[in-house]
């Protein structure tokens, strides 16, 4: 019962997920300001930003694996800019573990994983979502997509001036958040206050008006933030 359970909620579900993220898209997208922008942190090869492409060309991708950079350059995608850099709460150079049979699953964590190897590593740059709004004039942002294997609070940690012009944030929660030390506590507790949390479900979303032990699943799910603010 409780593994149904749990996949109502999409938790582990790939394709669920991936249904979640397009309906999503459509759902906010229906009142979209022109020239609205879209960071798209974790971008791999673009395969999620090119569901936005209709509504809006105002996107950043940020990837910075080397080779799954140079497969999203050569998409040739019409958008404003694409960088080979990471987010996170500082401005330095560290190390991304490259999973030797799927990019998508490079993480800034040397994870530990019975079905995956990281045995590669290269070097990256990391700048704070702060630091690069203020590089590039940046205020206003529509949406906020992170898929980042683990590192996702430390995107939010080195944006925090940024937030406050952010209305929505989409999110990954899942296994690489064990490699990270990172509870759900931890979202809660950065976001809750200025945004509303919620489950993102394949067929809309569902509220978080709590926090509760429930949450800690690492299974693997998508999570939607709508600012209090901006709503």
């Amino acid at each position: 019962m409780a593994d149904i359970a749990a996949e109502g909620l999409n938790y582990g579900n790939d394709q669920l997920i991936k249904n979640a993220e397009l309906n999503l898209i459509k759902r906010i997208s229906s009142d979209i300001p022109k020239d609205a922008m879209i960071l798209d942190v974790g971008a791999n090869r673009g395969l999620y930003l090119k569901h936005w492409l209709p509504y809006t060309n105002n996107i950043i991708a940020f990837e910075p694996g080397k080779d799954a950079f140079k497969v999203l350059e050569g998409m040739n995608y019409n958008i404003q800019r694409m960088e080979n850099i990471a987010l996170g709460s500082s401005n330095e150079t560290t190390e991304l573990f490259i999973e030797k049979e799927d990019n998508r699953l490079n993480s800034l964590y040397k994870r530990n994983h019975h079905k995956h190897e990281w045995q590669e590593k290269e070097e990256v740059k990391t700048k704070t979502l702060d630091s690069y709004a203020v590089e590039h004039g940046i205020r206003d942002v529509y949406l906020l997509k992170i898929d980042v294997e683990g590192h996702v609070l430390e995107v939010l940690k080195g944006g925090q001036k940024t937030l406050s012009n952010v209305r929505y944030i989409q999110f990954e929660f899942g296994g690489a958040h064990l490699d990270a030390r990172v509870q759900f506590k931890d979202f809660y507790d950065l976001l809750s206050k200025d945004f509303q949390l919620y489950y993102l479900l394949s067929d809309g979303i569902d509220a978080i008006t709590e926090y509760n032990e429930k949450l800690e699943n690492y299974i693997g799910n998508n999570f939607f933030a709508v600012s209090k603010i901006l709503s």
